[in-house]
Parts: C-alpha cells; structure tokens; sequence
C-alpha cells in the first residue's frame, strides 16, 4: 500500500485561490507515475472547503473515481486532530494507494507517528508518499 498524505492547496476566500488550481494541476502531473490510470487509487479528504476543492480538482486530474469526505481530517485550531484515530482508519483501508488531502497538523504528524523522523513542514499542495519502510517528500514544484 502506498500512502500520500498532502496539506490542501493554497487557500483562497471559498475553497482554493486561482494559485491553489495551478499548484493542484501540477501536482496531478507529477502524480501521475505513482496512481497511473487513478483506478487503484481513494482520495479520503477533510470537509473543509479548501480541502475538498483539492480533492475534487486532484480526483478529477488522476482520473480518481473514490472519494470520499471524512470531517475527522479537518484540523485547525477550531478542530481538534487525531493521529491515532487516523492511524487506525489507515490500517483498515485495504485499496492499493490512498491519498489524504488535510491540513498541516496532519501531514506533518501523521510520518512521524508511524516512525518517520521528517522534520520539514510542507507547503500548500505538498506532503510526504509513504511505501513500506521509504517516506519521501512530495511537492507540485519543479
């Protein structure tokens, strides 16, 4: 199983701004040779707005027919996050590769709870693959 957790893309008043769309569509591009046809791939996402106007535009540039919107994956200071309730729900997944679309608290804690020692905070539309025992960063910039 492959795991990539991203933080949503760059915010804007409703969701993401137009900078958030480019960043997104390169993502999808680099994606691309990791999901292939998008078929074995499930995008869980935070409800928030920004989150699921990435999810949607990521979904629909991979060809990603499973998505599915888990509030438990919103984290800010208004929502509470937690790393063992996630750790939980990614043990039970049985698909081929998912992809989490959150927040900051979670991409930077989720490696390290699993035993990765990443210590660099991803930016917007950016975050870590995880593959058995290899956690490698992963960013929509050239």
């Amino acid at each position: 199983m492959k795991i990539i957790i991203l933080r949503h893309a760059n915010p804007g008043k409703d969701g993401i701004s137009a900078v958030g769309k480019l960043e997104v569509e390169d993502l999808a591009i680099k994606l691309t040779s990791v999901v292939g046809s998008g078929k074995a791939a499930t995008i869980w996402s935070s409800t928030a707005p920004r989150a699921e106007d990435t999810a949607k535009l990521l979904a629909l540039k991979l060809s990603v027919d499973d998505v599915v919107y888990k509030p438990e994956l919103w984290s800010d200071k208004d929502h509470q996050h937690n790393i063992d309730w996630l750790r939980g729900e990614v043990a039970r997944f049985e698909g081929g590769i998912l992809i989490l679309i959150t927040h900051l608290e979670y991409t930077v804690e989720f490696p390290q709870a699993l035993g990765f020692e990443e210590s660099s905070i991803p930016s917007y539309a950016e975050g870590f693959m995880i593959e058995g025992c290899t956690c490698t960063r992963v960013t929509w910039k050239p």
